[in-house]
């Protein structure tokens, strides 16, 4: 991969400038469409770059694309690990800090579940995620909450689907599911939503 480091006062050159609009772009772009239904033109067009810019930078437009993929893998492994040192003590802010944070990665959780679509899984990333991490962060906690590490892993893996479900709509989707008129109002709903599921999981399995 061509790139350019960035200069030594901290600003990215120009090069690496256009490289993350074009990341930028085409994580937009196949949010949107997929990657099937994406052209490369939408995606150089919307990062102000040229037509040759996708092949320089990443050699074409699947080299982008799992560029994309590896990026969203980034973020929710960073998702999770801000999830797991909030700790589960309070279980009513744990959910309003999980529904804020992958409300922001709307994005991203659209390019997770297109990759579904398209590809029969999410980014490798997430797989990993999945697979080896959470169950090392589920056994030291499933006991402050009487649960099984299993069944807590359930849980989670439970929880984020439907949080990334919810949080993949816009703004007005949102309210219409939520029969609210404002955000903050939609917002405040299902966070109550998803407490109250946690909580009623968390009774029935401890008693």
């Amino acid at each position: 991969m061509n790139r350019r480091e960035p200069s030594r006062d901290g600003r990215l050159s120009r090069s690496e400038q256009t490289r993350a609009a074009l990341l930028a772009a085409a994580a937009d772009a196949f949010a949107d469409r997929g990657y099937g239904g994406t052209a490369l033109s939408t995606i150089y067009k919307a990062a102000g770059a040229n037509a040759a810019a996708i092949s320089y930078h990443f050699g074409g437009k699947r080299a982008l694309y799992d560029a994309v993929l590896a990026e969203s893998g980034r973020r929710f492994s960073a998702l999770f690990d801000a999830l797991v040192a909030e700790g589960l003590q309070d279980i009513d802010r744990f959910m309003a800090l999980t529904w804020r944070r992958i409300r922001e990665e709307s994005t991203h959780a659209r390019i997770v579940l297109r990759a579904v679509l398209d590809d029969g899984r999410p980014p490798e990333g997430v797989i990993w995620m999945r697979r080896e991490r959470l169950p090392a962060a589920a056994a030291p906690l499933a006991p402050l909450l009487g649960l099984e590490p299993a069944a807590l892993r359930m849980l989670a893996i439970s929880m984020n689907l439907l949080c990334s479900r919810f949080a993949v709509v816009d703004e007005a989707e949102l309210c219409a599911l939520t029969d609210t008129e404002h955000v903050e109002d939609a917002d405040r709903v299902v966070v109550e939503h998803l407490t109250a599921l946690v909580r009623g999981f968390v009774g029935l399995s401890a008693g």
